[in-house]
């Protein structure tokens, strides 16, 4: 995938309708799941990293939307109160998060890692903008910076 497919990928899901992307995010997110317990050892500390940078994504742009809440309570058990907690962290330990992340993202599958794009896009479209951040914060992921 590249960042051409990417932007034609946003097109695309800013479009689909908000059940969708919470359906996606669910399915992508148990399959991406599934695939990092192939490679680590289930509750490995080091694989929540992956989840949380991709969670970056969401806060990519430093803030945190009313939908993009919403959303984050419709995709996972989190609380309100974890939800605030975790946009703390993410904003706070970026950089850790990233390099832990990386290393975990190299070791997928290309099929995997498509997943991880998608699963990405769901969150940073689903406020339905698209700041310039968060396409970069794609775009980083991809050439693996």
């Amino acid at each position: 995938m590249n960042i051409y497919e990417v932007n034609e990928l946003v097109l695309k899901l800013l479009n689909e309708p908000y059940e969708n992307l919470v359906r996606a995010a669910k399915i992508l997110k148990k399959e991406i799941e599934e695939a990092i317990d192939k490679i680590y050892i289930k509750g490995d500390k080091d694989a929540k990293y992956l989840f949380l940078y991709y969670g970056s994504s969401i806060v990519a742009d430093r803030e945190l939307s009313s939908l993009e809440n919403q959303f984050l309570l419709d995709t996972t058990n989190y609380s309100p109160t974890e939800i605030n907690n975790l946009f703390i962290h993410l904003l706070a330990n970026k950089d850790v998060i990233k390099n832990k992340a990386k290393n975990i993202f190299a070791c997928l599958d290309l099929e995997t890692k498509a997943k991880v794009i998608v699963y990405c896009v769901c969150f940073i479209v689903v406020d339905k903008t698209t700041p310039i951040d968060e396409i970069e914060f794609i775009q980083e992921l991809l050439e693996g910076e």
